[in-house]
């Protein structure tokens, strides 16, 4: 591996690195320079010598499971906690999924809603299960999927609720990663919010699981779990939502799910929210889906925000999401999701929330399309290094689940030998094109290429896999997880400071910032923050700690804009 060629103020703050956040902070400029002195080229997409320099120390920094060598640094390594799987974990042990470890389908049944959804496994399940010879299977998928006017097997659009499923994480003692509705959405419009309660209620009964929720349906999850007060009593948002969690379990509900503890209703009341077991993610296939669902989600209460990148159909940029307004056109404000800011030609602010966690993934499927699945469309690798890029240098744990069926190694035999196999060439923008279309000097769509900007440098080949190929990506294994949340305690003079600014009174930032500084748990402090930016009411990150929690202060009162508090 050859060493990195950097400026020597770089170097200092490299060796000055005390944990990987820290060292994807103080490379996240260096790396956006290089790029943007490339304005040709395409973001994560064919970077130079030093930039392949970097991605290569990453991935071997992320193989290994430490941070960088002391020689190299100046700290001695140390293993980063909640980025790999738990010794003795077997991912996926009761599950296809590799992220999980078992799913609860407590409903089944479901819609599409956009492309992503073409090739959906559930809908061929569904299909096959139907049909089983044992009547509570074969029930709980009935009037599910049929034979839509075009032929293509497909969901109607029904969805059944299994309430004799409810209590099933009751019985599980050993803690699990659980995948809610891998065969439904449980935002879904035909579920009924009291149904979606009990599913709540359950998994704050079970605490030594973790939940992990996704949805296509953004929108409908952060009016749920954050619905504002109807009843003119002036409740805190998802106070309602909460109270049909506790009657769900109540023993005082006639139609209470049954098998729960005694004290259940209390135990709902008391606990922690957002659940800090549930994690609450979105699945998103392109830019265009990515900028309508994330900012749902970060309006969502939830312990860790994550997406699902899969199936991936062409280049998503969680750095610079645009969000569209009501006239569905860019605003030119981007967010960086995974730092939790925002700004047009430089970073303003820091925003509330920012994801914990990203799965990326291509699809499987067939090569041809068949009477249940379309063709697998094959991804361009690019879009998955420049998503690892971006993850790495701020400190986000990412899962690469799969390449699908395509990738841009040839398949193989157990020697090594490649063997032959259908080959297409994809462009960065995810256009597919057959060899033959390129052909130099008449093939049929060479000037179609040549008129959408795909040069040579943009195209690559991809290969058919009949098995999927192993989720390896520049020789790394990116499958990480998130770290769980934890408390912070401050001591009372920091705790006065940080009041003082949630209070919106006049805050002594400077000393707010040196406390903190000074403060063994904190990793980062921010070096201004530029209140203009930040409308009254909305939450800014000042510091962050060294397991990502942040400090959050609160602008309750507006504040001149030519005033900047350093």
């Amino acid at each position: 591996m050859r060493p990195l060629r950097m400026s020597p103020r770089a170097a200092v703050r490299w060796r000055r690195a005390r944990t990987l956040n820290d060292l994807g902070r103080c490379t996240a400029d260096w790396l956006e320079g290089r790029l943007s002195a490339h304005p040709e080229r395409p973001r994560g997409c064919g970077p130079d010598n030093e930039t392949r320099d970097l991605i290569e120390h990453l991935a071997h920094f992320n193989r290994q499971g430490y941070q960088p060598a002391p020689q190299d640094f100046g700290r001695h390594p140390r293993r980063t906690p909640g980025f790999d799987t738990p010794p003795g974990e077997v991912m996926g042990a009761n599950s296809r999924i590799e992220w999980t470890t078992r799913t609860w389908n407590p409903t089944i049944g479901c819609r599409r809603v956009s492309s992503g959804c073409d090739g959906c496994y559930a809908i061929g399940e569904a299909n096959i299960r139907k049909s089983n010879p044992n009547p509570k299977v074969a029930d709980a998928f009935a009037g599910t999927v049929h034979h839509a006017d075009d032929g293509r097997l497909d969901w109607t659009g029904h969805v059944n609720l299994l309430p004799q499923r409810l209590p099933q994480p009751l019985k599980w003692k050993k803690g699990e990663r659980v995948f809610v509705d891998s065969l439904c959405d449980l935002f879904y419009d035909e579920i009924p919010v009291d149904y979606v309660a009990a599913v709540f209620a359950i998994m704050a009964l079970t605490p030594q699981h973790t939940y992990q929720i996704l949805t296509k349906r953004p929108r409908v999850m952060a009016a749920m779990l954050a619905d504002e007060c109807t009843c003119g009593a002036g409740h805190a948002p998802g106070t309602h939502f909460r109270s049909e969690m506790a009657w769900a379990v109540s023993a005082a509900n006639p139609n209470g799910i049954p098998g729960v503890p005694d004290d259940a209703e209390e135990l709902v009341n008391s606990a922690t929210w957002p659940l800090p077991n549930v994690h609450l993610g979105i699945s998103a296939e392109d830019q265009k889906t990515a900028n309508l669902r994330i900012p749902h989600l970060l309006h969502t209460p939830a312990a860790v925000r994550f997406v699902s990148l899969e199936p991936l159909l062409g280049p998503i940029s969680l750095t610079r999401l645009q969000l569209p307004t009501e006239a569905r056109k860019p605003t030119e404000i981007v967010y960086d999701v995974l730092r939790a800011r925002y700004g047009t030609g430089e970073w303003y602010a820091h925003t509330a929330a920012r994801l914990d966690w990203v799965i990326i993934g291509g699809e499987s499927g067939s090569a041809d399309a068949t009477e249940t699945r379309p063709a697998a469309r094959p991804p361009h690798p690019k879009w998955f290094r420049s998503l690892i890029t971006d993850c790495a240098l701020a400190g986000v744990p990412v899962f690469f689940k799969q390449w699908g069926n395509w990738s841009d190694d040839p398949p193989a035999d157990e020697n090594g030998k490649p063997t032959p196999s259908r080959s297409v060439v994809v462009a960065t923008d995810g256009t597919v094109y057959e060899h033959e279309d390129l052909s130099y000097p008449d093939g049929p769509r060479r000037r179609e290429a040549l008129d959408a900007g795909h040069a040579r440098a943009s195209l690559t080949a991809m290969y058919w896999h009949p098995k999927k190929p192993a989720p390896v990506i520049d020789g790394a294994k990116w499958q990480q997880f998130p770290t769980p949340a934890r408390t912070v305690t401050w001591d009372d003079a920091t705790a006065a400071l940080i009041g003082n600014v949630a209070s919106g009174k006049t805050a002594p930032m400077p000393a707010l910032l040196e406390h903190l500084r000074a403060d063994a748990q904190i990793a980062w402090v921010a070096d201004r923050i530029t209140v203009e930016h930040a409308p009254v009411g909305e939450e800014v990150i000042i510091a962050e700690c060294l397991d990502g929690t942040p400090v959050r202060a609160t602008i309750h009162s507006p504040l001149p804009t030519q005033r900047k508090a350093n």
